[in-house]
């Protein structure tokens, strides 16, 4: 039950951050909603996931979600030497999860690794990022995360441990979305936003 939940609220997340890319490419902005060092690990491990878990529906349904995300921060990419480098991370990226995915729990581990990375670049990439569904995208990754780690952490005091981690960072990103709403206001949240990020 609670992993077929953490399916549903990391799909909502990903649908989020679809939606902030399509606002802006029509505002004519090119503000990513997912940062580039947590989409290509993410994405390059659902590749290998997918086929690991035997095309199970919610590896599916996230892939499909993934490409999309991908393929919108692509066209953000202007200059050409960029995308192939982009491509070729990603490449790479999945090639290493193909071994890890050999290790006795490597696949467990490294959702979790990756859980973990992706909060702290998050927090890194906070001004650059988006302002559209910023705090909805926040609020269904920290519940997603904390609902796959109470799903997991048994298997692994590893898993347990970041769990812990990627609950107090996503908590304190959370924060940070909420208290740039209240303290600019929505419109000139979005203004201020925007602006330092062009």
């Amino acid at each position: 039950m609670a992993d077929n939940i953490q399916i549903i609220f990391w799909a909502a997340t990903y649908i989020l951050v679809i939606l902030a890319g399509y606002t802006e490419i029509n505002t004519g902005r090119k503000l990513i909603s997912m940062p580039y060092a947590a989409l290509i690990p993410n994405f390059s491990w659902e590749i290998c996931a997918m086929q690991q878990s035997g095309y199970g529906w919610g590896h599916v349904l996230w892939l499909g979600l993934d490409v999309i995300i991908f393929v919108l921060n692509y066209k953000f990419i202007e200059k050409r030497s960029r995308k192939v480098i982009f491509i070729l991370k990603t490449l790479c990226i999945v090639l290493v999860f193909c071994i890890i995915y050999q290790v006795p729990q490597g696949m467990l581990v490294s959702a979790f690794i990756i859980d973990f990375t992706m909060s702290i670049v998050f927090l890194v990439s906070f001004d650059k990022l988006s302002p559209y569904f910023k705090i909805h995208i926040a609020t269904l990754k920290l519940i997603g995360s904390a609902v796959a780690g109470y799903y997991y952490y048994k298997f692994s005091s590893i898993v347990l441990a970041l769990t812990v981690l990627v609950f107090l960072f996503n908590s304190f990103y959370l924060y940070m979305c909420i208290r740039a709403r209240i303290r600019l206001g929505r419109k000139r949240y979005y203004a201020v936003v925007i602006d330092e990020c062009l």
